[in-house]
């Protein structure tokens, strides 16, 4: 009843205030915590107490402020070794994870000092990150990292806080960015699709931006060693999310690999790590590969595109990921991402796509995909980049690649006419009467080194 009424009284009392007033009350609070009837109001409590920063410069310098922090450092490693028994308490796990959430929030420049005790809360919000059940309590720390780590937190971070942590946290990051082990199917996973969807873009994004904003190359390093453990151990869960990771992290990876942000040893690392890991990632056929892996491989593609053109020597990893995509344009989980990433080497690097074989084997597969439900915008996505790339042909292949774009089009259409009962008259050739006035064959080759694609040739597919 005393807690209930303290709660109440204190919505505007911070924990420096209740420290130097009433001592006893505080300890009695985090007492509380290890009573079954009175663990629930005491985190509701301790919880309000630490919304408001605590008015500390450096240790040492405001006794009393440093002492109420103290306190509480102290309950939540005692809390914390708590849960470390055999069976985990649920409510336990919970109401921790609700306090270092708070705590790494509002206390984050006493954690930035790094002093014993700040390292222990720390290292004990890693471990609440990385428990089960990742969408209630690891969430609730997963979203305080920013504050602490991230470009919004503090200006220095103490060394102890630095690598070893944060190469620990990332461990953390990749692991709860997998998919559920064992998956098959969302049917009988531990989640709904959007839920895990959610929590990945929502939830990990900006924590693994706060890690690679600390670490730099050093993270993509470890990202690219963790996919090829997990690829040589067949854990394919654990693979994707390594490439989920350096997916959430693209922008800031992408500026750092031109070297304006970095000196230059760590851009080289930095761009010797990531050909590794999109080589990793191509290195098998889309048909060998899970679902979840030809869309990760998908989005990387359309990631690093510019990287990719723009790069001494992609050569070799471009050619991969033209080899790639028309495979991926098959694997229904991946339509969207595998049609953007064509869309984005088309229009970075045209020249890649423009051999008759290549064209010829992303119609087909385009086409393989409609007949297997390929949604329209998907499909208008993928031919219109391939479109571009066609017109700055020369006028026989440009005839040869519309006809093959247009098939799956033309047979639906005289599908349409023979249910109707017109007979078959739509053709290739009344398409082209239709569409490009006065005629295909008036359109020669753009001699533009950097050619816009034709309008009347992109409108085909609309």
């Amino acid at each position: 009843m005393i807690l209930r009424c303290l709660y109440g009284w204190c919505h505007a009392v911070t924990l420096d205030e209740l420290n130097r007033a009433q001592p006893t009350l505080l300890d009695a609070a985090l007492e509380a915590l290890c009573g079954a009837d009175t663990y629930e109001v005491a985190v509701d409590l301790l919880e309000q107490l630490l919304e408001i920063p605590c008015d500390i410069n450096m240790p040492g310098t405001n006794g009393v402020n440093e002492t109420a922090i103290l306190k509480v450092a102290g309950a939540l490693v005692l809390m914390n070794r708590a849960l470390s028994g055999e069976e985990e308490d649920p409510e336990l796990a919970l109401g921790l994870c609700r306090l270092v959430g708070r705590m790494i929030r509002s206390q984050r420049h006493w954690l930035a000092l790094g002093s014993p005790e700040a390292l222990q809360v720390v290292q004990v919000g890693v471990r609440c990150s990385a428990l089960p059940n990742r969408l209630n309590g690891p969430a609730l720390v997963l979203r305080s990292w920013p504050d602490l780590t991230g470009k919004g937190g503090p200006p220095q971070l103490a060394p102890s806080l630095k690598e070893p942590l944060q190469e620990s946290l990332l461990g953390v990051l990749i692991r709860q960015a997998a998919y559920p082990e064992g998956f098959t199917d969302w049917e009988d996973a531990e989640m709904e699709a959007d839920e895990f969807f959610t929590f990945r873009e929502q939830i990990l994004r900006e924590p693994l931006e706060g890690v690679y904003y600390t670490l730099k190359e050093k993270s993509l390093e470890a990202l690219y060693a963790t996919a090829q453990a997990a690829a040589l151990k067949g854990a394919w869960e654990e693979e994707e999310a390594a490439y989920f990771c350096l997916h959430a992290i693209a922008m800031d990876v992408k500026r750092d690999a031109r070297g304006k942000t970095v000196n230059v040893d760590q851009r080289e690392r930095i761009n010797l790590a990531l050909g590794l890991m999109l080589q990793g990632a191509l290195r098998r056929g889309p048909l060998e590969s899970p679902p979840p892996c030809v869309k990760a491989a998908s989005l990387l593609i359309s990631d690093f595109a510019a990287w990719l053109s723009k790069e001494a020597d992609p050569r070799p990893l471009t050619l991969a990921a033209v080899q790639y995509l028309p495979g991926a344009l098959c694997v229904g989980v991946g339509w969207g991402d595998a049609s953007h990433a064509l869309s984005s080497l088309a229009s970075r690097s045209p020249e890649m796509l423009e051999a008759e074989d290549t064209l010829t084997a992303l119609a087909q597969a385009c086409d393989d995909a409609a007949r297997s439900g390929m949604p329209i915008e998907h499909r208008c996505t993928a031919t219109r980049a391939m479109a571009q790339v066609a017109s700055g042909l020369e006028t026989p292949q440009l005839n040869a690649v519309l006809e093959r774009l247009c098939s799956f089009s033309i047979q639906r259409l005289q599908g349409i006419q023979l249910g109707l009962g017109l007979g078959c008259s739509f053709s290739i050739q009344r398409l082209q009467g239709m569409v490009m006035i006065p005629g295909l064959q008036d359109i020669g080759p753009n001699p533009n080194p950097n050619p816009n694609p034709n309008p009347n040739l992109l409108e085909v597919w609309s």
